[in-house]
């Protein structure tokens, strides 16, 4: 993976967007959990696929009445439970081929569940042993799964809202894919790449179905810059982790858009604007005249969905990664940066009021 892959992969994210927008849902399944065939589900997910699932079950609560949990690992690949026959397992992976995700989903059938998998490998194996599964066909990745990412989280908003018969109107997605390249072509947030080159970590905050995507802009700042980042809801960031937010070199990045838990991110927004922290909230245009002074702001340019407003941050932010990269002079296969992605244990030595 080099440079040359990553924006190969960067530039694939609208096809990727406009392919999920055009694709059919597995209505079988759909038609299943809407007449009680099942009591609840279970999400399952590894990295990344992990915070794509988050998303799927913050979806099922916002746009249905059907309730998807997160089953820990050590809990589904080793003590499920007896009778499953009325519990669905969701599970996501991009590859299709995480060990653990197959093993829980083989152990679960063993006890009476219905397996249903989001893969982008028709063939893997996990796909093999679900009783239903769903191919993006986003074509191959270049490792960085900007596209599988997005792919994903679309595809969970698509099936959460058949499954709560149509409770949003998603008719936004058909153009989602033209909005997310005139982002790219106008990297409107730029001037986040310009904060992060100054910063040595940050924090990266999203109440509500932006928390899931808060998570993976940290993993990504982690993966590309290097820089240490932390992923963390606006409630956490104020008990006991706002004093970090005082260190000059740690840069503070809010998600917020309209109506999705805005009260609570402003609340977040003013202590640190009172503080004089060293924060940047990203948001769209239609809501940063509710800012304070004091604060940063980057807008970028969101339809009227709410839904999909963090989906334009989200990829608006990769873009501006990319851009760091290439001003901070690394590649993107240089093993020799690696060491620069620190672990949580380092992350609390630059930080000794957390711990």
């Amino acid at each position: 993976m080099n440079n040359d892959d990553l924006k190969k992969e960067l530039w694939e994210v609208p096809d990727a967007i406009r392919v999920i927008a055009g694709q059919s849902l597995p209505m079988e399944l759909v038609e299943q959990i809407r007449a009680g065939r099942f009591s609840h589900a279970y999400w399952l997910g590894r990295g990344t696929s992990k915070l794509a699932a988050m998303w799927l079950g913050m979806m099922f609560f916002e746009l249905s009445d059907f309730r998807v949990f997160h089953l820990p690992f050590s809990v589904a690949c080793r003590n499920p439970g007896r009778d499953l026959s009325k519990v669905l397992y969701i599970a996501v992976s991009e590859s299709g081929s995480t060990r653990e995700l197959i093993e829980a989903v083989k152990l679960g059938r063993e006890r009476g569940t219905y397996s249903y998998c989001i893969v982008n490998n028709r063939k893997s194996e996990l796909a093999r042993v679900s009783d239903c599964a769903t191919c993006l066909d986003l074509g191959p990745g270049e490792g960085f799964t900007f596209k599988s990412f997005s792919g994903t989280i679309l595809h969970a908003a698509k099936l959460a809202n058949a499954v709560g018969g149509g409770r949003e109107d998603l008719s936004e997605l058909q153009t989602l894919g033209n909005m997310a390249e005139e982002i790219l072509k106008a990297n409107p947030l730029q001037g986040l790449a310009e904060l992060l080159q100054k910063a040595e970590s940050a924090f990266v905050m999203g109440r509500g179905i932006l928390s899931p995507l808060a998570g993976n802009i940290a993993l990504k700042i982690r993966e590309l810059p290097r820089i240490p980042a932390e992923h963390k809801s606006s409630e956490e960031f104020l008990h006991g982790y706002g004093e970090a937010s005082a260190r000059p070199n740690c840069l503070v990045i809010v998600l917020a858009v309209p109506g999705i838990m805005l009260d609570s991110q402003m609340k977040t927004i003013r202590y640190l604007a009172a503080r004089g922290a060293n924060a940047v909230v990203l948001c769209p245009e239609s809501i940063a005249g509710m800012m304070p002074k004091g604060i940063r702001v980057l807008t970028v340019a969101a339809g009227a969905s709410n839904l999909f407003a963090g989906v334009s941050i989200t990829v608006a932010v990769y873009r501006a990664l990319c851009s760091l990269v290439e001003m901070l002079g690394l590649d993107a296969d240089d093993d020799d940066l690696v060491g620069r992605i620190v672990s949580p244990a380092s992350f609390m030595t630059d930080f000794p009021e957390l711990q």
